[in-house]
């Protein structure tokens, strides 16, 4: 479990861990995405490979639900994709609304599936269709806290962190 104040280790550590998969074509970097508030792993709840499993946060380990790597769609947008489901990150049902729960599905090329990052080391993620921010509901630093969209504001819980940008 990653303790506050360990941040540069843990940088440090997203640089050690990220290591080259082949994913599809071509070979992508995976690598844990960490909420820099809670400093917990996004992750799919219990390991899910199935479509609509709940993205939560968890402990950062080494369980390859806690890894992700980046597909690039163009025009500065990804998929955002989990190394154990080879599924996309998405907002459930294509939801424009606050607090909709993310999830995994298949890869299909809905705009839902589409995200950017704003800043750089702590950066907000940014879905395509709704232009929403990724973060735990509530701003939770609690294990096993749904992952949800919400407006892109200042609250801390709406910036993370990995080796993937």
């Amino acid at each position: 479990m990653l303790k506050h104040g360990m941040r540069i280790g843990f940088v440090a550590l997203l640089v050690v861990a990220a290591v080259w998969v082949p994913a599809t074509a071509q070979a992508a970097t995976q690598s844990w995405i960490v909420n820099a508030n809670s400093e917990l792993c996004l992750t799919i709840n219990g390991g899910s490979t199935a479509d609509n499993g709940v993205a939560v946060q968890f402990d950062c380990d080494y369980h390859d639900a806690r890894f992700w790597y980046r597909r690039n769609v163009g025009g500065g947008y990804f998929n955002i994709v989990n190394a154990h489901s080879n599924k996309c990150l998405t907002i459930a049902g294509g939801s424009k609304s606050n607090n909709a729960a993310a999830v995994q599905y298949k890869c299909d090329g809905h705009l839902s599936r589409n995200w950017r990052v704003t800043g750089t080391v702590h950066v907000k993620i940014v879905n395509q269709h709704s232009t929403k921010c990724l973060t735990p509901a509530g701003g939770s630093s609690d294990n096993l806290a749904r992952i949800v969209q919400y407006n892109c504001d200042d609250h801390p819980s709406r910036t993370w962190f990995s080796g993937l940008w």
